[in-house]
């Protein structure tokens, strides 16, 4: 679409402690379909008061924008409404969705105002097991982050340092953790980990730990990419491999989550795919 690929990456946060999945980590992937050059845009889970694109099934629900008062019409709850409210996408599990990922794709279409081709839902509670394959990913940690849930005692801390290796378990924790932190601590943190396993995936990593690497991923990933699109969008990943990630948070003090300036925001997130799509030299370091 207009040269891009897009995808929408939600980090689904199911568990035994939880009811249903709440996407509490949502992504853009914007990746220009000959350069490969590639825009990573964090959607905050808490943004309100969203609105839906013009003539969707969400818009004909809450024209008005995702608009409640409380945290139910977080954008985040776009999955759990949808969910409760299957009638309205009677289409999506044949076509390998459910009704939740598509209310939560016309969210975040109207977030960032770009239109939305694929979804991929990573399952948090199976990440530790992809890094592990990996043999681990080396980040560089600006402060102490803790092992504990929200109001908890301390089970561990993750130390501050350069060059530190995380486990999957420990890379897991590092991502989510929100004791003594807020949201947007949180989304930085996801990033750099992310970032990580794109630039620590690599082909012979691939070859290498492809039996570890395939078990995990059969109970982390869900997507509706075409099988048939995987080989073509494999060789314009080595190509994003070699050029910096551009990324965008929509995050205060630029977007005030509670009350979004939309037509700023989609403005912002059209500069930054311009930004990207002007980073065409391989030789470019990779961004910080």
């Amino acid at each position: 679409i207009d040269g891009q690929y897009t995808f929408m990456r939600l980090g689904g946060d199911a568990g035994a402690d939880r009811v249903g999945l709440r996407p509490d980590s949502i992504t853009v992937v914007s990746v220009n379909a000959e350069s490969g050059a590639a825009t990573m845009i964090g959607v905050p889970r808490n943004m309100e008061r969203v609105p839906f694109p013009e003539g969707s099934t969400m818009a004909s629900q809450w024209p008005d924008g995702f608009d409640c008062g409380t945290s139910d019409c977080y954008i985040n709850a776009a999955y759990t409404y949808g969910q409760n409210n299957p009638d309205l996408f009677p289409d999506a599990e044949a076509q390998g969705s459910n009704a939740g990922i598509e209310a939560t794709r016309e969210a975040v279409e109207g977030a960032t105002g770009i239109e939305i081709q694929f979804f991929v839902i990573v399952d948090m509670q199976g990440f530790d097991d992809l890094v592990d394959a990996l043999g681990g990913i080396t980040i560089d940690i600006p402060y102490d982050v803790p092992i504990a849930i929200e109001g908890g005692p301390v089970e561990e801390w993750i130390r501050a340092g350069d060059d530190v290796t995380l486990d999957g378990y420990h890379a897991l924790w590092y991502a989510r953790s929100r004791a003594g932190a807020d949201d947007y601590q949180r989304m930085e943190r996801q990033r750099v980990v992310q970032e990580a396993v794109i630039a620590q995936f690599t082909p012979q990593t691939l070859l290498t730990q492809y039996a570890a690497l395939s078990s995990a991923g059969q109970d982390l990933v869900q997507t509706d990419i075409p099988q048939s699109m995987i080989g073509s969008l494999t060789d314009l990943a080595e190509r994003t491999r070699e050029l910096p990630i551009t990324n965008l948070e929509l995050v205060p003090p630029q977007v005030q989550t509670y009350d979004p300036d939309f037509p700023a925001v989609h403005a912002m997130v059209a500069d930054a795919i311009a930004q990207a799509d002007a980073l065409d030299d391989p030789s470019a370091s990779p961004s910080p």
